[in-house]
């Protein structure tokens, strides 16, 4: 009985010191060892039209103890840079005990360019007209695509039914989030009282900067409510168009004599 108590404790204490060499030898053999991701290139440039996986493009991965892990990196963020097109992306990949490895890199998109918004009908309406901005212009981003339901109207003083000229301020943002902003002017004519049809070649026409233009051009026909013509004599053309300056005129076209009325405008945009 004393041999048995003597020799309890004794294996007691061998059996700690081996667990507690189990132990100390579990916890140095571990992986505390991170990943490592290597690029060929510290800049990557790249076309808008290329597909995701070509942000992996030069990248690979290796592991002391898993070997190559290339196959694993992931794309955890993509973040905009001071320049337009321009975006530091960070990478990541994990070995098998969930050891980390992080890189990160620039990403230039060569072709890349922010929302245009375009003038794709004449903002020329009636005084019975309703407006709608998206009838009137169209947005196009190099990576979106169409953007036109997203126009936002930042200012507008637009008056429905009153004739004058007036002018709209809209906004556009894509998924990287560069913002354009553009103001268009917007005619109201009143042709209520119209008894007299002016009609014309085109309601828009669009020029270079330095082109020749001549309003009466663009006039195709005067025809009263009964079939006759109306007399030059009596049409008044305003033009405040300025083919030095790029930007949005009209041209109005006013006919008024004691038997017949009528007016219709032109939309001349100039560009550089």
């Amino acid at each position: 009985m004393r041999l048995l108590r003597i020799v309890t404790p004794v294996i007691f204490i061998i059996v700690l010191a081996i667990w507690g060499l189990s132990v100390y030898q579990t916890i140095n053999e571990a992986d505390h060892t991170n990943p490592v991701i290597h690029s060929t290139v510290d800049e990557l440039s790249l076309s808008v039209n290329d597909r995701e996986d070509r942000l992996l493009e030069g990248l690979t991965a290796t592991d002391e103890q898993d070997g190559d892990l290339t196959q694993d990196i992931i794309v955890v963020n993509r973040v905009k840079g001071k320049k337009s097109g321009e975006y530091k992306v960070t990478y990541m990949v994990f070995d098998q005990n969930n050891n980390m490895g992080e890189y990160v890199r620039t990403i230039k998109y060569e072709d890349y360019k922010p929302p245009v918004i375009n003038l794709k009908n004449p903002m020329i309406l009636t005084t019975e007209d309703t407006f709608n901005v998206n009838n009137y212009l169209e947005v196009i981003d190099s990576i979106d695509g169409d953007l036109t339901a997203s126009i936002q109207v930042d200012e507008n003083t637009y008056k429905p039914g009153v004739e004058g000229k007036y002018e709209i301020t809209v906004s556009v943002s894509n998924s990287n989030g560069d913002t354009t902003s553009s103001t268009f002017p917007i005619l109201v004519i009143d042709q209520g009282k119209s008894s007299l049809e002016i009609k014309l070649t085109e309601s828009m026409t669009i020029l270079k900067k330095g082109n020749f233009f001549d309003s009466k051009e663009f006039l195709e026909s005067m025809t009263t409510s009964n079939g006759t013509k109306g007399n030059s004599t009596y049409l008044k053309i305003s033009n405040d168009v300025d083919m030095d300056t790029p930007g949005y005129y009209f041209v109005t076209y006013t006919y008024k004599s004691n038997s017949y009325e009528g007016k219709n405008a032109l939309e001349v945009v100039v560009t550089e």
